[in-house]
């Protein structure tokens, strides 16, 4: 059971919506984005930052109040699985297909003095 899936519905919403936007949100645009109200956001921003999923940063203020920008953390970066071996094997599928066996090998010996190095 991955971390994410122990988050309830509207929190996983709410970092899947910070995976998308790299740069980060503020409240307003994460409560227009989920279709819940500012205070839930702010409930279930405060509780990702509590549990050190999500980070916070204060915007330059044009004369108004300063607002704050959220992201995922690494922590909460690391909630999302990564598919490196989907990756390898569509990969190593495309060599084996578009690649004759001497090119392909000369591919992967270099690859291998690459990592090696």
């Amino acid at each position: 059971m991955s971390a994410l899936s122990l988050l309830g519905q509207s929190q996983q919403s709410l970092v899947t919506a910070l995976l998308q936007n790299r740069n980060g949100l503020t409240v307003d645009e994460l409560s227009h984005l989920l279709s819940i109200s500012r205070n839930a956001v702010n409930q279930h921003l405060s509780s990702l930052a509590s549990s050190g999923f999500i980070q916070s940063a204060t915007l330059d203020s044009t004369g108004g109040r300063p607002s704050k920008i959220y992201t995922l953390s690494p922590s909460g970066l690391e909630l999302f699985p990564r598919h490196y071996s989907f990756i390898a094997k569509l990969l190593f599928a495309w060599i084996d297909k578009n690649l004759s066996e001497h090119e392909s090998q000369a591919c992967l010996q270099s690859l291998g003095k690459q990592m090696a190095e």
